[in-house]
């Protein structure tokens, strides 16, 4: 149960949800609802008004020659059905398995995750790994920030207060990924994650992204992992992935779920078993 008095917005497109945001300074924007809703029943977050963005033709998830474009209101469900979103990897498969079971997937949206920063998301890894962009609607205008500077710190964004995260624009790419994610149990929240994406246009690239170690996710360009120009060297992995993924977490971050150091110890486990499901998952294409 809430526990404030609350006034409900259902903006019936992005036009009507970017005024009410500019006229309602401070509210409380809802996608799924999965993180904020909780929070509001906790008393931890509080606003007189709400503008959820469930009406405002949000959710879609559309292919262009150089883009895949999504909804921020596509629900993880979604994401998991779209082939285009499946060609990409380590998204479909932090997706489909979100803790919390087909409850969550088909509540929870990819813009509210995105937005809300929580550092053991699944969302803003994979979406720095991808490169992807993500689009801040206003009164004042669009702008488009890269997931990369988009989060800077637990919890916190670049998104100023009425701006309204609209679409996740993910370049179309040759790329081979994967996904790993330890966690303490099957209904807890990730402790560390790893994102490894491989392309092999314009040039051979292998960028692995540590999230949940630290407060943002931590991009590594691995590229001297590889041999003959765009295939793992097993060994290379090995002795340099550890130093790779240390000089990347100066700084951790902890919750009541793992210690910053505990985090930061297991990244280059985390890391190394991202980088092996790379290397099987290329071995049967």
């Amino acid at each position: 149960m809430i526990r404030t008095a609350l006034h409900y917005h259902a903006p019936s497109d992005l036009e009507e949800a970017v005024r009410m945001a500019a006229q309602f300074p401070g509210a409380i924007l809802v996608g799924g609802g999965t993180m904020v809703v909780p929070s509001m029943t906790r008393g931890e977050t509080n606003s007189l008004n709400a503008i959820h963005l469930n009406r405002a033709g949000l959710r879609y998830i559309s292919t262009e020659p150089e883009m895949i474009r999504v909804g921020a209101m596509s629900t993880y469900s979604d994401l998991n059905r779209s082939e285009a979103i499946r060609s990409l990897g380590v998204l479909s498969t932090a997706t489909s398995g979100i803790t919390g079971g087909h409850q969550i997937r088909n509540q929870g949206t990819i813009g509210g995750s995105a937005a809300y920063a929580n550092p053991s998301s699944d969302i803003p890894g994979c979406l720095v790994a991808l490169e992807a962009s993500l689009v801040l609607n206003s009164s004042r205008g669009v702008r488009t920030v890269a997931a990369e500077q988009f989060y800077i710190g637990a919890f916190r964004t670049v998104a100023e207060p009425d701006e309204i995260v609209s679409e996740i624009r993910i370049p179309r790419q040759e790329i081979e990924s994967s996904y790993y994610k330890f966690k303490l149990s099957e209904s807890s929240w990730p402790v560390v994650t790893a994102s490894c994406v491989l392309s092999r246009w314009p040039t051979c690239r292998l960028r692995i992204v540590v999230a949940a170690a630290c407060a943002v996710p931590k991009v590594i360009d691995a590229s001297e992992l590889l041999v003959d120009g765009d295939s793992i060297d097993p060994v290379a992995a090995a002795e340099l992935l550890p130093a790779l993924v240390d000089a990347a977490l100066q700084e951790g971050w902890s919750d009541v779920l793992a210690t910053a150091q505990y985090r930061i110890d297991i990244a280059p486990v985390v890391a190394r078993r991202a980088l092996q499901r790379l290397t099987r998952t290329g071995a049967e294409q």
